[in-house]
């Protein structure tokens, strides 16, 4: 898992998103892209999943956020399975940009 790096041409390397490993019940380990959004007035951060929308956690530190948006994957992808849904894979990484607007 990493986390860092900085912007190119105002285009965030893949190295600044930081990469959730689940397994589901039946054994399978998946990947997916997780976004750390810091929540600058409480302290912490909520999380999401693009591959996986719907999926939103938070944690009070980076540590505590990561587990749990491992745990919420976990039990989609179990949700998806009981109901006999096909589990998504993200065959494309997520990319980030930072565009300057004049207001």
């Amino acid at each position: 898992m990493g986390c860092g790096g900085g912007a190119v041409n105002g285009i965030m390397p893949l190295s600044t998103l930081v990469d959730a490993t689940a397994m589901s019940s039946a054994g399978h380990t998946y990947e997916y892209t997780v976004l750390l959004h810091p929540d600058e007035e409480e302290g912490g951060f909520t999380v999401t999943v693009p591959a996986l929308p719907g999926i939103v956690t938070e944690g009070d530190t980076l540590e505590e956020a990561l587990e749990m948006v491992r745990d919420a994957i976990a039990l989609y992808l179990e949700d998806l399975t009981a109901d006999g849904e096909a589990i998504p894979t993200e065959t494309t990484p997520p990319q980030l940009a930072r565009v300057r607007v004049a207001a």
